[in-house]
């Protein structure tokens, strides 16, 4: 499968630990550059049917380069009625996307890294749209 046709939507939300005086959102230019970085990398040709037909969210924790930080990719939600091998499945896709992408960092800038230190992405092989929502 063509990474052109693979249909990828992604929720990019910047989580924040304390408040702050910047704006806590991504901006639509970081959004749309990170989420075009990560799909790059989301291989889902490999998936079974199972683990393409459901929608996971994770979490991760990024330096001051905005390189992913390994340990800190966590699973956030997945769907209850989904067996554990097609959660672990889309899982280990949507976690060697963000590794193999953000190994150089992604291009966010260093003075909003309080908007990016944090990041929940969900990956959705099906949706038909593509697109992605930000919400705060």
């Amino acid at each position: 499968m063509s990474r052109a046709v693979v249909i990828f939507c992604a929720l990019i939300q910047a989580t924040l630990a304390s408040a702050q005086t910047t704006p806590r959102a991504l901006t639509p230019d970081e959004i749309q550059g990170l989420t075009m970085s990560i799909q790059s990398c989301w291989n889902i040709g490999t998936l079974s049917p199972e683990a393409l037909a459901i929608d996971i969210k994770v979490r991760f924790a990024m330096d001051d380069e905005g390189r992913p930080i390994a340990e800190s990719l966590t699973l956030v939600q997945s769907p209850p009625s989904a067996t554990p091998r097609a959660v672990q499945e889309a899982f280990a896709a949507a976690r060697r996307a963000v590794l193999r992408c953000g190994q150089y960092g992604y291009d966010l800038p260093l003075e909003t890294r309080v908007r990016w230190d944090e990041i929940v992405v969900s990956f959705d092989a099906i949706r038909p749209e593509g697109g992605f929502d930000v919400s705060q």
